[in-house]
Order: structure tokens, then C-alpha cells, then sequence
């Protein structure tokens, strides 16, 4: 029993280690240089810029400009999630007429969750109208036009949003949003179909991360992607580390028992 115990907790040890083990680099822009890790995507046109961070402690976010016929954008690939994982960020953005922040999340095969806010400030994921068509996001204004919602003059408005992948068995994720200027996820609308730009169900996890603009800029800052390990899965893999905790034991009973029965007086 002593070896199962090291065991089991070994498995418990790992799990909590899984789950908490961010994929992105440099999700909190604090880097040198800040985009660090991230690929942007249309520098020569509207680049991807700092801004001051978005919540207490965090000091640098990525300010995504637009304007013109290309926006802004930036991306990173990371080591595939599997199937079950948990996507955080924190964003403002300015309203457009094609709507303002836009976030792409790929699959192994370039399929892709789409969300991103429309004009009237609801938001929208995969052709789906979320949260009843609610206009949720407040804008954010940069007041006197210097690629900044942090002058006294501006006008702020911070959103923390949550997508929860569950892909091992029923393919489908989540959506949780909060209310302007709050950590809160208020908001939350459950079993979406992913794959608005292929046709994966994201089985094979997530594998890249990427922001746009759309027709006005926007900010993102504390991203993080961490996977997520199925109940399934974690129930499977204890049964494993049980059964092979079992086999050992019964190994070591056999080489401390001599042909006559009787155990060895060293060593057992």
C-alpha cells in the first residue's frame, strides 16, 4: 500500500503540474523587446505598439492600431494543448463599423475558433450571436488620436475573457465574458461548435494564437493558454499508474521470497 500512496500521489503531483503549465511566452508582454515570442503580422502598416498594462501589477500590453485596408495583428504558435485547455485574456477595444477586437484560436489542421466584437459592441463566435445578441463591450476612446486608451483624456473600458476547450469526448467550447472593468465572468454561454474556417472539432489540440484588430484598434494583455487534462484522461492514467504500482509490488514479493517460501533476511 505504501508504494500505491507514492504513487497516487505522484499522479496527483503531475496533474496539478499540467494544469497549471503555461504554453505562450511572453503572455504578459513584460519581455524585452515586448513582442517578444509573438509574430506580428502587418508591422509596415499599422503596427502592434506598448500600452500601458490593463490591470494593477501588470506594466506593458499590445496596442493593436487599424486604419486603411490591413489591420493590425500578432501571433504565436505554441506546443499543442490536446484536447482539453483553457484560453485567458484580458482586452479593450475601440468601436468600428466592421467591429473592433477579433481573436483567432487554430487547431492543428488551421481550423479556427473565430470570436470577435461587432459594431454595436455584442460579440460573436463562429456565426454564433453570443450572449443573446446583448451589446456587452463598452468602448474604449482614444480621445486626442496618439495610439493610447491611458490619458486622462481617454476613455478605458477592460474586458477579461475565458475560452474552455473541451474537445476529448463532445467537441465543443465555452465562452465567458465580463463586465467592463471587472475580473468577474458574469457572462457565459456554454457548448459551442468550433471550426468557423475548417472543419476540425480541435481533438488534436490547440496549437496557435492570434489577435487583429478589425476596423479599430485594440489592446490585449495577461494571455495565457493552459491545458486543461480531462477527468477521463487523469482517471485513465491513475488506473495505469495502479495497476503498474500493483505488478511492482508483486515483483518485489517474488525476488524477497526464496524457493522454499520463506523470505530473505536482507533486502525484503
Amino acid at each position: 500500500m505504501r508504494y500505491l500512496a507514492a504513487m497516487t500521489m505522484m499522479f496527483l503531483i503531475a496533474v496539478c503540474k499540467m494544469g497549471h503549465a503555461g504554453c505562450l511566452t511572453n503572455g504578459d508582454f513584460e519581455a524585452v523587446p515586448f513582442l517578444s515570442g509573438w509574430e506580428p503580422t502587418n508591422s509596415v502598416y499599422n503596427p502592434v505598439l506598448p500600452h500601458d498594462g490593463l490591470v494593477s501589477g501588470s506594466n506593458t500590453a499590445a496596442f493593436l492600431t487599424s486604419g486603411g485596408a490591413y489591420a493590425a495583428g500578432m501571433y504565436q504558435a505554441i506546443a499543442s494543448t490536446g484536447p482539453e485547455w483553457q484560453f485567458d485574456v484580458l482586452f479593450a477595444t475601440a468601436g468600428g463599423a466592421k467591429g473592433g477586437f477579433q481573436l483567432l484560436l487554430y487547431g492543428v489542421d488551421r481550423t479556427s475558433i473565430w470570436l470577435q466584437v461587432e459594431a454595436d459592441g455584442s460579440v460573436r463566435s463562429d456565426g454564433v450571436d453570443l450572449f443573446g445578441n446583448a451589446p456587452i463591450v463598452n468602448f474604449s476612446f482614444d480621445a486626442n488620436s496618439n495610439n493610447s486608451f491611458s490619458d486622462d483624456v481617454d476613455t478605458l473600458n477592460v474586458y477579461a475573457l475565458r475560452l474552455l476547450g473541451h474537445f476529448y469526448e463532445t467537441p465543443a467550447y465555452d465562452v465567458l465574458l465580463s463586465d467592463a472593468n471587472t475580473l468577474s465572468l458574469t457572462h457565459i454561454q456554454t457548448g459551442l461548435i468550433a471550426g468557423s474556417r475548417g472543419t476540425s472539432d480541435f481533438s488534436d489540440g490547440l496549437t496557435c494564437v492570434r489577435f487583429e484588430s478589425g476596423s479599430a484598434p485594440s489592446v490585449v494583455d495577461q494571455v495565457a493558454v493552459v491545458p486543461e487534462p480531462s477527468g477521463i484522461v487523469m482517471l485513465e492514467t491513475l488506473l495505469a499508474i495502479i495497476f503498474l504500482a500493483a505488478t511492482s509490488r508483486v515483483i518485489h514479493r517474488l525476488r524477497c521470497t526464496t524457493r522454499s517460501g520463506s523470505r530473505l533476511a536482507v533486502g525484503c
